[in-house]
């Protein structure tokens, strides 16, 4: 799950693993797991302590969400946290998967 946010994950799936001792590098997309509505409220956002709620973050609020998993469209400043703190587009993480044995 990523942090500040209700229910953006990262993860990667059918990636084919390396052969030898070559490496594989796929960068990850966050995506929105459509279960909570995306109000970026603090009383939504489970985690420790920002800056915009002056602690730490609430809990979740499960449903009213989109119903399906879609890539996630990032923070648009529409609640609590502050867009141009918050916000990302593109990749959200980098894995390099190498054999070792």
């Amino acid at each position: 799950m990523l942090i500040p946010t209700n229910d953006a994950f990262m993860g990667v799936s059918g990636l084919m693993l390396p052969s030898g001792f070559d490496s594989v590098v796929v960068d990850l997309l966050a995506y929105d797991s459509g279960t909570e509505i995306n109000d970026e409220r603090c009383a939504s956002i489970p985690g420790p302590s920002f800056t915009e709620c002056g602690g730490p973050g609430g809990g979740a609020r499960a449903g009213r969400g989109e119903g399906a998993v879609t890539v996630h469209n990032g923070m648009h400043g529409v609640g609590d946290m502050n867009r141009p703190l918050r916000d990302w587009r593109g990749p959200v993480a980098r894995v390099t998967v190498q054999r070792v044995q």
